[in-house]
């Protein structure tokens, strides 16, 4: 019985293969680009120091993320008081001491943070480095500008 399905299967015409491989394809394209892109602890621990130099980060929402070897990008916008909603970008800078690795600069809208602030952020970024964060970027859903607005 087996043998004869194995023959019936290898018998198909030549568009039956196209139309299979075709469907195959097509179905790993689409899951390469549907599957969500997680991050290294560069984007964790920027993550980490945004929520906590925010002032109200219940009223954060991510826009963009991305990372190199020796810094990571959060764009995102918030909400103020006053109900101002603006868009904003927090850098993180990195460099590797004989320690590990350090901050050596963090901005906020290209407004450095302060050193006092790094310092005290540099004392737990090895505690992050140990726990393996692994967030997966923000995707952007909307195709066009009218998709953006409220």
């Amino acid at each position: 019985m087996l043998a004869m399905l194995n023959q019936k299967f290898l018998k198909m015409r030549a568009w039956m293969w196209l139309i299979l491989a075709g469907a195959m394809v097509g179905g790993l394209v689409y899951y390469s680009m549907n599957k969500p892109v997680y991050s290294t602890w560069r984007y964790g621990a920027c993550m980490a120091f945004l929520e906590q130099s925010s002032r109200f980060p219940n009223s954060s929402r991510l826009i963009a993320g991305s990372e190199t070897v020796s810094s990571a990008t959060i764009a995102y916008s918030d909400t103020n008081a006053y109900g101002d909603t603006r868009a904003r970008v927090f850098q993180c800078d990195y460099t590797q001491e004989r320690a590990g690795w350090a901050i050596s600069r963090i901005t906020n809208d290209r407004r450095p943070l302060s050193k006092a602030q790094i310092a005290r952020y540099n004392v737990g970024l090895a505690a992050i480095i140990r726990s393996e964060i692994a967030l997966p970027f923000p995707r952007v859903s909307a195709r066009n500008l009218e998709d953006f607005r409220d």
